[in-house]
């Protein structure tokens, strides 16, 4: 609970600090005391919150949350998508549409970086029946890519899709604006991710935002695990809201 945060990224009417459990009773009692009585069934009001806010988020980001989008009509409704610490992972946690219960994971934030592709790894061992899909950046991918050696030997035929920036993006995105383009640390030198794959053993396809659809469908019809690149341009972070310039 850090006061700092209240109002740090998105315009606040009231900050509350305090813990949630906590303060959501004492607002539920404070409620009733007040005679607010429970509503009626409220599926259809919620329904259309959610699409004003898949409106709001293509307005707000439009190619990010055309990538999202593309990804989930390659799948399955019980595909399992294991959202990393990238652009279109944390976009994916706000406009990903999740069918089945269990079908999403995320870590939400920072601290775990890399751990995309080998919980991707854990999930396809446990569901082997179902389609897997990793979405990692190139920095989080470089944490473990010694595990495609494991993904090969044991048959674990899941897609990581590493969105390649050449950076911390994240990070990289901060400098740009908020600290007038003073970069440390972000710049990322990779190597060729289809000649990784290939020295693995594994399938490569490399792609642009363009061909991402036919090209994750072709990665999820292979009997091996792929690599999946996508090259792509720095974008902004739901985070971050901030103009590109």
């Amino acid at each position: 609970m850090d006061p700092d945060v209240i109002g740090k990224n998105f315009p606040t009417e009231v900050g509350i600090v305090a813990d949630a459990r906590e303060a959501l009773g004492q607002l539920a009692r404070e409620l009733r005391s007040m005679g607010v009585a429970e509503r009626d069934d409220r599926r259809q009001e919620i329904e259309l919150y959610k699409m004003t806010y898949a409106d709001e988020l293509k307005g707000m980001a439009p190619e990010q949350v055309g990538i999202v989008e593309t990804i989930r009509a390659a799948l399955s409704d019980d595909a399992i998508v294991v959202s990393g610490i990238t652009n279109i992972g944390y976009w994916a946690n706000v406009a990903y549409s999740v069918r089945q219960p269990g079908t999403f994971i995320t870590s939400s934030y920072f601290a775990s970086l890399g751990y995309g592709f080998p919980t991707a790894l854990g999930a396809q061992v446990g569901r082997p029946d179902r389609q897997v899909v990793a979405l990692c950046g190139d920095g989080g991918f470089l944490y473990s890519p010694q595990e495609l050696s494991t993904a090969l030997r044991y048959g674990i035929n899941l897609v990581a899709v590493v969105f390649n920036n050449s950076a911390y993006g994240a990070s990289r995105w901060d400098q740009t604006h908020r600290y007038g383009r003073r970069f440390i640390g972000t710049d990322l030198h990779n190597p060729d991710f289809m000649k990784l794959a290939d020295a693995f053993g594994v399938r490569g396809l490399r792609t642009d935002v363009a061909g991402l659809g036919a090209s994750l469908r072709e990665a999820l019809s292979a009997d091996v695990p792929v690599v999946l690149e996508v090259v792509l341009p720095n974008m902004m972070p739901p985070f971050q809201i901030v103009p590109e310039g």
